[in-house]
């Protein structure tokens, strides 16, 4: 019994040395093709990073160069390539043509696509930017900013769409606030279930408006505030439609 008790211990012991050398940090990696690199894998990388073609590591604190540039954890630092893709939280800076991140993004992202599967706290550049999660800091987005959940992050871009309430200003020629939008709403068609705040646009339409609708077309089945434009619509109001000027309270 000794005899099988001690050499249980000195297996296990074994298999806690090598887990513990194999999660050892590198302060340098250079990689062609996963699995051709110089470190494992399943190391992490505290330092530098070149990838010449794709590499893959557990997580990076430091700076991360190359083509194609995987993290199967955290990354905090900066990356620069054609595509950074990382499963877990980014805190720092992405610069490529695709930044992909299951996690959360504490960072600014820089790409023809930003995508987030989490939360962003900071701030997107790109043609389209699409978050899973919360959003707050800002998204610039030439063709589309989304945001599936509460959103307090400036949109500026051709389609701002907030699935959840939107806290910040929106302007572009499409901005949507599925729930409601707080702030400003600056475009072609402003859309939104509820208004508190201003609409500047050619249409502007809400369930519910109590603030300010400026545009060619504005319409609210509730009105609490003023409306001005070629014609507005409030169906709680006295006069429901009324050329330049409505009000209700």
């Amino acid at each position: 019994m000794k005899k099988i008790i001690t050499a249980s211990l000195a297996i296990a012991a074994g298999f806690v040395f090598s887990a513990s050398a194999q999660v050892e940090s590198r302060p340098f990696q250079l990689s062609l093709w996963n699995p051709v690199q110089i470190c494992n894998e399943a190391r992490p990388i505290n330092g530098l990073r070149l990838n010449l073609i794709y590499g893959k590591n557990a997580s990076l604190n430091g700076l991360d160069l190359g083509l194609v540039n995987q993290i199967t954890g955290d990354t905090i630092g900066a990356q620069v390539g054609l595509a950074n893709v990382n499963s877990g939280n980014v805190t720092g800076m992405q610069l490529s043509l695709v930044n992909w991140v299951s996690g959360n993004v504490n960072a600014s992202q820089g790409a023809i696509l930003n995508y987030i599967d989490g939360d962003l706290n900071g701030g997107q550049i790109g043609l389209v930017n699409w978050i899973n999660g919360g959003a707050s800091g800002g998204q610039v987005g030439y063709l589309l900013n989304y945001v599936s959940a509460d959103s307090s992050a400036a949109q500026f871009g051709l389609v701002n769409w907030v699935a959840g309430s939107a806290y910040r200003e929106q302007i572009g020629l499409l901005n949507m606030a599925k729930m409601s939008v707080t702030g400003v709403q600056v475009g072609g068609l402003n859309l939104s279930s509820e208004a508190n705040g201003l609409q500047l646009g050619v249409f502007n339409a809400t369930h519910r408006s109590s603030g300010f609708q400026l545009g060619l077309v504005n319409v609210t089945q509730e009105l609490y505030g003023l409306q001005i434009g070629l014609i507005n619509v409030a169906y709680n109001a006295k006069v429901p439609v009324l050329p330049i000027v409505n009000a209700a309270w």
